[in-house]
């Protein structure tokens, strides 16, 4: 139930070949090992799935299968035709998770895990629960198609990372195209989502100090809504302004500081400190994926319904993106202090 997928060069047979592994469980309930791995190489995972075919006397199937691990070597050099081949194939459901592995994802597949044995299951409930409080974006198949395919939109994927006898998350690739381009760190995901979409659910730890003064917090079941305006800023040339416009309001969980939350004027005084911190980082992730020229939270869509198709199809969004002028606005709302007062 889980499929590894790695470029290597340098083979018996020459040129760039695809390194598969496939993991599945046990049959035997005794067997010291809960799950089997067969593993080859191929140009491409048709051809791989006929040889990992000979290495078992089981029937491979497709049906089982949730997650294909993308290794980042792979990834760098881009990833379409191989994803594009596994949907073309009728027995593969739409909703299978794609994930990229910092470093190989056959040391993903064939690592030993201790009190995760079970290691398909185990990756594919990490990824579950951690994109329910959004720190990663939780991509199937059908969603990086359809974002792939929309050319107002660049893909988004979860990355994980194997640390000793653990598998943890480790960040968002994000894509221009079909090639991963650039990561953003596990501590900027919540901020990555409340760019890209509505939330509903999520935590954010905020450092507000200042030369002198320690002042922290964490703001807790925080949903927010995002909205984008564009203005047009010449009839005939392709320059565009972008207002993105944060609503969040959460409850604050933990606070360190100086202020005194149960005085009024200083409940106000850390939500402007707050709007301030998220603003900034905003800003800074923006900043991040203009420069790899990477849309990952969908501007061009609202620049193409502001255009005609004609327009829009002139227009070379990779290239105009970077040099889009965009503002941020942000406006916090603390829903209860809990036990902090």
């Amino acid at each position: 139930n889980l499929l590894s997928v790695d470029r290597v060069t340098d083979t018996e047979e020459g040129g760039n070949q695809l390194q598969v592994a496939v993991s599945f469980p046990a049959i035997d309930p005794d067997a010291k090992q809960q799950r089997e791995v067969l593993h080859t190489t191929s140009k491409t995972l048709k051809g791989a799935r006929i040889r990992l075919s000979r290495q078992t006397h089981r029937l491979l199937v497709s049906g089982q299968l949730r997650n294909v691990l993308i290794g980042q070597s792979l990834a760098r050099t881009g990833i379409w035709e191989h994803i594009d081949m596994l949907n073309r194939d009728p027995s593969m459901g739409q909703r299978i998770q794609l994930t990229v592995v910092e470093g190989k994802a056959i040391d993903v597949i064939t690592g030993n895990y201790p009190q995760n044995p079970k290691a398909g299951t185990f990756i594919h409930q990490l990824v579950e629960k951690e994109a329910k409080t959004h720190t990663i974006p939780e991509v199937n198949l059908y969603h990086f198609m359809r974002d792939y395919l929309d050319d107002g939109i660049d893909p988004a994927l979860p990355i994980i990372k194997k640390v000793g006898e653990r598998v943890q998350t480790n960040g968002i690739a994000l894509f221009r195209g079909d090639r991963y381009v650039a990561r953003i760190s596990p501590d900027k995901g919540l901020l990555f989502a409340m760019l890209r979409d509505n939330i509903k659910q999520g935590e954010l730890s905020m450092d507000l100090s200042e030369k002198g003064t320690e002042e922290t917090l964490m703001l807790s079941s925080i949903a927010s809504k995002r909205n984008i305006r564009v203005k047009r800023l010449h009839p005939l040339l392709p320059k565009f302004e972008v207002e993105i416009q944060l609503d969040a309001k959460g409850s604050l969980l933990e606070y360190i500081g100086p202020l005194s939350l149960q005085n009024n004027e200083d409940q106000l005084k850390l939500e402007k400190k707050m709007e301030q911190y998220i603003k900034q980082e905003a800003d800074a992730l923006l900043a991040y994926m203009q420069k790899n020229r990477a849309d990952s939270i969908g501007i061009g869509q609202y620049v193409r319904n502001s255009l005609t198709y004609q327009e829009w199809k002139k227009l070379e969004w990779n290239e105009v993106f970077p040099k889009v002028k965009i503002t941020t606005r942000v406006k916090v709302k603390i829903k209860n202090f809990g036990k902090v007062q």
